[in-house]
Parts: C-alpha cells; sequence; structure tokens
C-alpha cells in the first residue's frame, strides 16, 4: 500500500485507542457526576447503561441519554442533569 496507507492505518489505530480511553473516562465520570447532584440510578451491564431517577435511560461512554416518558433525548450528562431538574424529578 505504501507509507501514506500506512500512515492512514497508524491514525487510524491511534483514534480508536484514543476514543476507547475517552468512553472509559466518560463511565466514570457520568456517575460521579449525578452522585454529586444527588441524582438516583441504578447500573445495568457493567456501568455501561445507568437507569437515573426511574425514567432516564443513560449511556455514559457515549453521553446519550433518552427520556422515557417523552421523545427528548440528548447528549451530555450535564445536559441530562438540567433536563432532570427541568422535570422535577431531581
Amino acid at each position: 500500500m505504501g507509507d501514506v496507507g500506512e500512515d492512514m492505518r497508524v491514525m487510524h489505530d491511534v483514534l480508536r485507542e484514543e476514543s476507547k480511553a475517552r468512553r472509559a473516562n466518560n463511565r466514570d465520570k457520568g456517575p460521579e457526576h449525578l452522585r454529586a447532584a444527588g441524582i438516583s440510578f441504578v447500573s445495568k451491564n457493567n456501568g455501561a447503561h445507568l437507569i437515573v431517577a426511574e425514567r432516564w435511560d443513560f449511556w455514559p461512554g457515549t453521553g446519550l441519554w433518552k427520556d422515557r416518558l417523552t421523545p427528548t433525548q440528548g447528549r451530555g450528562v450535564r445536559n441530562l442533569v438540567r433536563a432532570i431538574e427541568q422535570a422535577g424529578a431531581a
């Protein structure tokens, strides 16, 4: 393939590892942020999926969250906390 192909493969591997590390960090920090805000949650699938305040599904690795009662969804634990506070469920 040549030098360019090898460089692309190396860059792809580096980016994949950075992405894995970022998701692992998010899985650790997301629950900490919820605890600090005083929001209850149940951990499923070794922390990959959290059920927050019995209403929201949250995947801290990617930051995706979905409200089970409305079609609302978003990304990021801070936005989730804000949505919970606005709903009065905190």
